[in-house]
């Protein structure tokens, strides 16, 4: 066990555009030992572990508990794997990419993320920041401050979050953010969060959020909406079993909301509301009807 206020495994800051190859991390367990009162965790920008640069390397079998900040940050590489991750009361994220391309997060689990503060919406599960072609699958997200599955801005490109379990977080289970292209949503159960199942759909950014598809998940029991989608275009939300939503208050939110969107397609969808309302159709489209 390690205690410490720095990075404890970290490959190089700058890079020549040489990259650093084969770094496996393996089998370690470290321990931030942040208090839920510390407030200098800002000024600390790496995460525990913090790889830059890297190709074909792994992270595997990994503890990493009461982090300072993010616990584990891979940016700038290709070919990565995280994988059998657990990541427990980080201050910041708990697992999070930048600008990655090809890299795979598996069957890891990120519980408690934003330790320590509670309601300001900050500590995502799984955050990837930009990249392409990133495979998120069979990893578990739960209680965590902000949202369990975030595909975030700056061009994420491609990529599937497959077979995930998102729950009980403090906001969406899993969240599309600007300029999200063609990052499919397939097979996860989203339950029990904070707000909606899925949301952010169509958020904004220079292009928007187009070519995603959401399909055959299982979207339940969550505090406002199954799905909201805010905008964008040229997206699908098919064959997806929604049910129960609006717990907050029964009748109040729609399984599905579609705000301002252009060219979406809903369909094959199982959808049942806890309760039947005349405030809160199944699936709800003044916004689209006020736009059109």
């Amino acid at each position: 066990e390690a205690a410490n206020l720095f990075a404890l495994v970290r490959t190089a800051r700058t890079n020549d555009g040489t990259p650093i190859r084969n770094v496996v991390v393996e089998s370690l367990a470290l321990d931030g030992n942040t208090a839920a009162g510390y407030t200098l965790w800002r000024a600390l920008a790496d995460a525990v572990i913090h790889l830059r640069f890297t190709e074909n390397s792994v992270v595997r079998d990994v503890r990493v508990r009461r982090s300072f900040s993010t616990g584990i940050v891979l940016e700038n590489g290709r070919d990565n794997l995280v994988e059998r991750a657990v990541v427990e009361d980080s201050r910041r994220d708990g697992i999070a990419l930048g600008w990655e391309r090809d890299t795979i997060i598996r069957d890891s689990i990120v519980r408690g993320a934003g330790f320590g503060l509670a309601g300001t919406g900050w500590g995502e599960g799984i955050l990837v920041n930009g990249g392409w072609d990133i495979r998120v699958e069979g990893n578990l997200t739960e209680n965590n401050v902000g949202k369990g599955l975030h595909p975030a801005g700056d061009l994420t490109i491609g990529g599937i979050w497959l077979n995930n379990v998102s729950r009980y977080n403090g906001i969406n289970g899993f969240h599309y953010c600007n300029n999200n292209f063609a990052v499919w949503a397939v097979g996860n159960d989203l339950y029990a969060n904070g707000d909606s199942g899925i949301g952010g759909l169509g958020l904004g950014g220079e292009f928007g959020d187009r070519f995603n598809v959401i399909r055959d998940n299982r979207i339940h029991h969550n505090q406002r909406y199954g799905i909201w989608i805010n905008g964008g275009m040229d997206n699908f939300i098919q064959n997806n079993t929604i049910y129960a939503n609006s717990q907050r208050q029964p009748g109040r939110f729609s399984e599905v909301l579609v705000g301002a969107a252009y060219t979406t397609v809903i369909s094959g969808n199982t959808i049942q509301p806890s309760v039947s309302s005349g405030i809160a159709p199944p699936i709800e489209t003044k916004y689209l009807v006020a736009m059109n």
